[in-house]
């Protein structure tokens, strides 16, 4: 009986897998069937939900198997019916996606991702509807499409990428519902770690593998746009930030909200100069009010760029902006402004330059002589009574204060000429001005503007620009902590030195990098000295290791014979020595002679060594000012041990004379030469013509340098030739010493043009 039971179950049992057998093949069957329509592209397969049901499972069998270019073909067909003008078989064919997304997404089928993201953006950009199922999709291709730029699959990616953010801004009309998803799901594809991988690869990749990385860079919307400007402001590498101002601006209108929220933060000057360098290649004339704010930036740097800004923007506007600059900038942008205002041929343009030129005393007394140089050569086109009296007037004060042979004497007095030969002498009669007043310049500006009387202390540095209030201020807040006994101590000791608020006028600049403990410690620990002329300051070769700030006076630089044939302007009050020896202990490369008597105070080493412990940031920014200031021991050195390895191109030199060559005989007003040596606060230049009189003619004149750097920024700089000559390592050119009036923040630099003025 038992066994009839057993017989009986197994036969029902085979008879089930029978009828299950049969099932499934009239199912494949009808599977096979239904595929047969669907490649015949009959999409109203897709009504009936055993076929919507099967389609993802039988793709991936397909795939999975050696059938691979059937499920291709099948994928291809469905690219098709999603885009379907029926809603309902969209919605179906929806389906297939968002299941065949999942299956995707769970095994990592890369060559299945690509196809799947392809066929999404052909729908995306199709679809108009809200269908059944969008949002849902849209979730599932976020995480395939987060994946896809892990793996690099940027390629594969890119069009679907490109196609959500058209949406999200709206240049692909869609409804608002099928918008706001669409936006969320574009944001969210921003992840950190993915946009660090595509900027790398964006930055170190070849050029055919940049373009596709850069396109999706700048499709990746607000958070994609934030996380570039991050990046930039971060970036310690030039070549980085270099390719990301150039990469930010391809972005458009949707990088204008972050860029205009970093220009209202507080931020490095490097990166507010970068910003608005963006935001001028972005072209959009709405946007100078937001750039505009940095015109009295307390960087130069900045404030270029934004006048560069105004001359990309261009336009109507142009000039009352620039007009609007003229008032905030620093003055050593204040020439090139010049030059951009007389283009614009305007009553107002008279005007401002002779407003400008009536506040000539308060120019900065490094540019002073420049500027108004520039201002007479441009005022020769307007030659009204206002331009003749102002001229006349410079004229009159100059000779009354510095002699007939001060140089704007000369350069008004030839302005005043061209004034009468382009009127035909109609506008003004010379009746006035002396003959004497055209004479040669004397062969050293920088001493001709020293007053005649060098005891006189408050003319000698009135052009130094600080106030009583703060030296008074300065000089309280450094003796505030003294004992009454150490001053009159030192008062008796050193009677013949000058006063300590001298000494704050001078170095006010040095000072006000300190905070209060730092300066009094300095303060403290500066012992005066008084040198006669004749003395020697210090000697070359000497282990001198005391830091020394010349106070007043002056003194000649002695070089070794065997060095060359070398001349420099006299060291002076306001200048720096011996950081070479103070930190680095090297020997001192020159002599310096007093040529006057000299008042310095001197720094010594071992009693700073013993107080640097208690105040520990005063070293670094002790180091710092030096290598800022004190540069031409740097200069002469490079000069003695690798005079002939140029370490940039060539430059062009303008000169206000003729070059001599070797024998003499006139050479050009334009020489070529080559930059062999910088740092942050000057640089050397060699040019073929090794005759001296060269050097003399131009030695203490201002310069005007051209230079640029290596994130693509270019910057105007003023400086002074402090000397050079013939060095014996290198006989066949001459060297020029050029020092900066203020110090670069980068110590490397090219530069294409100097001006001697």
């Amino acid at each position: 009986m038992d066994v009839d039971k057993e017989k009986q179950a197994r036969a029902m049992a085979k008879a089930k897998q029978s009828l299950l057998q049969a099932e499934i093949k009239r199912e494949e069957a009808r599977l096979n069937q239904a595929i047969a329509l669907f490649l015949q592209e009959k999409f109203d397969i897709f009504l009936n939900d055993g076929f919507v049901q099967s389609l993802a499972p039988h793709i991936l069998k397909l795939y999975r198997g050696d059938q691979r270019k059937t499920a291709l073909v099948l994928l291809d067909k469905l690219e098709k019916s999603i885009c379907d003008e029926s809603i309902e078989i969209r919605e179906r064919s929806l389906m297939v996606i968002m299941m065949l997304s999942e299956q995707v997404y769970l095994n990592n089928i890369r060559e299945l991702s690509a196809v799947v993201a392809r066929i999404s953006a052909k729908w995306l950009y199709f679809e108009s509807e809200f269908i059944a199922g969008f949002e849902a999709v849209c979730l599932k291709l976020q995480r395939i499409i987060v994946e896809m730029l892990s793996t690099q699959q940027w390629y594969e990616v890119e069009q679907l990428i490109v196609t959500m953010n058209k949406i999200s801004n709206k240049n692909l009309r869609k409804t608002n519902l099928i918008h706001g998803v669409i936006a969320r799901v574009h944001d969210k594809l921003a992840e950190p770690e993915v946009l660090d991988i595509m900027a790398n690869a964006y930055l170190s990749e070849s050029n055919q593998r940049k373009d596709v990385v850069e396109n999706i860079l700048i499709n990746m919307g607000h958070q994609g746009t934030r996380f570039l400007v991050q990046k930039l402001a971060q970036s310690n590498d030039k070549d980085e930030r270099l390719a990301l101002v150039d990469l930010i601006p391809r972005i458009g209108k949707v990088s204008v909200p972050i860029l205009i929220s970093c220009l209202d933060e507080e931020q490095p000057w490097f990166v507010t100069r970068n910003i608005i360098m963006i935001v001028s290649r972005l072209g959009d004339d709405a946007l100078y009010g937001e750039v505009k704010k940095h015109l009295a930036h307390q960087d130069i740097r900045v404030q270029q760029q934004v006048l560069n800004c105004i001359e990309v923007l261009g336009g109507d506007q142009m000039k009352d902006r620039l007009l609007e600059a003229l008032q905030l900038i620093d003055d050593e942008l204040k020439a090139h402004l010049v030059d951009l205002l007389v283009q614009f041929e305007e009553p107002e343009i008279e005007e401002t330059l002779l407003s400008l030129f009536e506040q000539r005393e308060n120019f900065s007394s490094h540019m002073h002589d420049f500027l108004i140089s520039k201002l007479c050569n441009k005022l020769v086109a307007y030659p009204s009574s206002q331009t003749i009296q102002a001229l006349l007037t410079l004229i009159e004060d100059r000779q009354e204060r510095y002699g007939l042979d001060d140089s704007l004497v000369r350069t008004a007095t030839d302005t005043l000429h061209k004034i009468e030969q382009n009127t035909s002498g109609d506008t003004i009669s010379f009746q006035n001005i002396q003959e004497n007043q055209v004479n040669s310049l004397i062969e050293d500006e920088v001493l001709a503007q020293i007053p005649a009387d060098p005891a006189d202390l408050s003319a000698a540095y009135s052009d130094e620009g600080f106030s009583n209030i703060f030296v008074e201020t300065l000089t309280d807040t450094l003796t505030s902590n003294m004992e009454k006994t150490a001053v009159e101590e030192q008062t008796s000791s050193f009677e013949s030195h000058l006063s300590q608020d001298h000494h704050l006028m001078v170095w006010s600049g040095f000072y006000e990098r300190l905070n209060t403990e730092e300066a009094n410690t300095i303060f403290k620990n500066l012992t005066p000295l008084t040198l006669k002329a004749g003395e020697y300051v210090v000697q070359q070769g000497d282990k001198l290791s005391d830091l020394i700030f010349i106070d007043h006076g002056f003194g000649e630089i002695i070089t070794p014979e065997n060095a060359g044939d070398l001349v420099f302007t006299p060291v002076q009050g306001g200048e720096l020595l011996g950081s070479g020896g103070f930190f680095g202990n090297q020997p001192w490369p020159f002599t310096i002679q007093a040529q006057t008597d000299i008042q310095v105070r001197l720094l010594k080493k071992d009693q700073f060594s013993g107080i640097q412990e208690k105040v520990p940031g005063l070293l670094g920014k002790l180091s710092e000012f030096c290598s800022q200031y004190d540069v031409l021991p740097y200069l002469i050195s490079g000069a003695m041990d690798n005079p002939d390895a140029p370490e940039a191109s060539e430059i062009t030199i303008h000169c206000p004379s003729a070059f001599k060559g070797q024998s003499g005989e006139d050479f050009d007003n334009e020489v070529s030469g080559n930059l062999t040596q910088s740092t942050h606060g000057g640089f050397n230049v060699i040019v073929s013509k090794a005759n001296l009189d060269n050097l003399k003619a131009c030695l203490g004149h201002q310069v005007s340098a051209e230079l640029s750097f290596a994130d693509g920024s270019l910057q105007t700089s003023f400086g002074i030739i402090v000397g050079g000559g013939i060095y014996k390592g290198f006989p066949d050119g001459l060297h020029l010493h050029i020092k900066l009036y203020h110090p670069l923040q980068e110590d490397g630099f090219n530069c294409s043009t100097i001006h001697i003025m």
